[in-house]
């Protein structure tokens, strides 16, 4: 083994425990520390067997990045395009998730399963809160977001007006 790869710091400085424990485990190995988003481009890409391809990854807020395009060829992977916080639509989809009544950050597995008998009904509200910018890449409207509210996913009365709904009433869903 040559080198162990480990996401971020457990804690702060060189010699954190878990980079002790994989000294320990590998001892010939160097303990590096890979970027959040890379991290995932790479177990994506060199599982998957393709030649060429483009690899997105995503999520709610990645050390300020929620996002990432890479190019892929053979065994590289080059950063082509990066998207940052606020413009997360891991966020946007946490969000969504405790909005129907889910926890954050633990459900969203189940909004996505709800999805695959869902309709397009709330398309154009969410392609207005998507907005694109340079290149396609979303931009989100934060004036669909109320700034202190935490609870259902912290919409504003702009985001129930656009359902034909009263600001925190229930969202009808099946």
């Amino acid at each position: 083994m040559d080198a162990v790869s480990i996401v971020r710091p457990f804690t702060h400085g060189p010699e954190a425990a878990i980079q002790l424990q994989l000294r320990d485990m590998f001892p010939r190995a160097e303990v590096v520390l890979v970027e959040h988003h890379l991290a995932h481009a790479a177990s994506a890409w060199y599982a998957s067997g393709f030649d060429e391809g483009v690899v997105l990854t995503l999520d709610r807020n990645g050390d300020f990045r929620c996002g990432a395009r890479w190019l892929a060829s053979s065994r590289r992977l080059t950063l082509d395009k990066e998207l940052y916080h606020p413009d997360s639509l891991g966020d946007l989809y946490g969000r969504l998730t405790s909005l129907l009544g889910f926890e954050a950050n633990a459900d969203e597995h189940k909004v996505q399963w709800l999805s695959t008998s869902g309709d397009d009904r709330y398309r154009e509200l969410f392609l207005e809160i998507l907005s694109p910018r340079d290149g396609g890449w979303p931009r989100i409207d934060r004036t669909f977001f109320h700034g202190e509210r935490l609870s259902g996913g912290g919409f504003s009365a702009k985001f129930y007006k656009r359902l034909g709904l009263k600001e925190g009433d229930e969202i009808p869903w099946p």
